[in-house]
């Protein structure tokens, strides 16, 4: 027994803090994805990929114009959620901005100022088109080529436990992210297209182009990379033919679409007057269909009294020859007196 008759009583049994916030940690990042249980069908499966702030977007928009960047990769910004807000802002600021700058193109060009005064609706909706056909069909090729492939090679052990296991659902939504972002370097080319000179446009859609291409090359190759390399190389190909595709296609939309004819604009006395010469040129027909023909024997064009009408009133233009005749034939000659 110690002395001084004290004697040690057992503490309580301590927990680590540590350990119990991670653990909310790893639960609230769990919560931020969709869940199984969660339909594909409902809005809540789809608002994760477009909970983003302003400062995500904004970086990752810097990353789709910083090529070779470490400090702005797309492919890391992009982690561990990848969005689809703004790839689907910019696809449709790149259709509105391709679309402005077509109708300034047209007024510098024809100094018309209906060009200005109409929207080309054939140009949105080609580009809409074109764009959004980019944007959706191609990230889901090469994401059913890869899942298809991993599939197809379920039975070889080594690449069973070498490569990882792809979902088709994430695959898909990180290439969205990819695509949407990386075309943002045509906003300020499409934009700068309505400046006049030939050499200066096609400068600008070849270096949006160039920069829009090394941006998608380098963050693909980082997620394909994973991934057996000859079907990399081969997913690489395609990723690059398409693109040169869709820019010589958008290049056509803007530089080739015919611009719409419009209206010219009418003042508002204009129709009142157009009224007024419809109605005279109207009486005018009238009249020609209502006047006699003309045939032999009438009096010439401009007199409009038949022939009998016409002798009457000769004979009552001369009253003084009705009286003489008269007179002549009363009264006979006297003989002349003897003298």
């Amino acid at each position: 027994m110690p002395v001084g008759g004290y004697v040690p009583v057992p503490s309580d049994p301590q927990f680590d803090d540590v350990d119990l916030v991670d653990n909310e940690e790893d639960s609230v990042q769990n919560n931020d994805s969709p869940s199984a249980s969660t339909s594909k069908f409902s809005i809540d499966y789809y608002r994760t990929y477009f909970d983003v702030d302003t400062y995500q977007v904004v970086q990752r928009s810097l990353s789709g114009l910083i090529p070779f960047s470490k400090r702005f990769s797309l492919a890391a910004s992009l982690k561990p959620n990848p969005d689809l807000y703004g790839p689907f802002w910019i696809t449709v600021t790149i259709i509105f901005s391709v679309a402005f700058s077509g109708s300034i193109h047209e007024y510098i060009q024809s100094k018309d100022a209906a060009a200005l005064s109409t929207f080309n609706f054939g140009r949105v909706t080609i580009s809409t088109t074109l764009l959004f056909l980019y944007w959706c069909v191609l990230p889901a090729v090469l994401t059913s080529v890869i899942y298809f492939k991993r599939q197809s090679a379920v039975s070889d052990i080594e690449v069973v436990h070498d490569e990882p296991k792809p979902k088709f659902g994430s695959l898909f939504t990180e290439l969205l992210a990819i695509y949407g972002y990386s075309m943002i370097s045509f906003i300020p080319a499409a934009v700068l297209l309505c400046i006049p000179g030939s050499y200066l446009q096609y400068t600008l859609i070849g270096v949006a182009c160039v920069i829009s291409l090394i941006v998608l090359c380098t963050t693909t190759w980082s997620t394909f990379k994973q991934r057996r390399k000859k079907l990399a190389f081969g997913l690489l190909v395609l990723i690059i033919v398409a693109h040169l595709i869709m820019t010589v296609s958008l290049s056509v939309v803007f530089f080739h679409q015919p611009a719409r004819q419009a209206e010219s604009v009418q003042s508002p006395e204009q129709p009142a007057a157009d009224a007024k010469s419809k109605n005279d040129a109207n009486k005018e027909s009238d009249l020609k269909a209502q006047a006699p023909e003309e045939v032999k024997g009438e009096p010439a064009e401009g007199n409009l009294q038949p022939p009998e009408k016409s002798q009457n009133a000769a004979k009552e233009e001369q009253p003084g020859n009705e009286d003489v005749n008269k007179e002549s034939n009363a009264k006979p000659p006297l003989p002349p007196k003897a003298a």
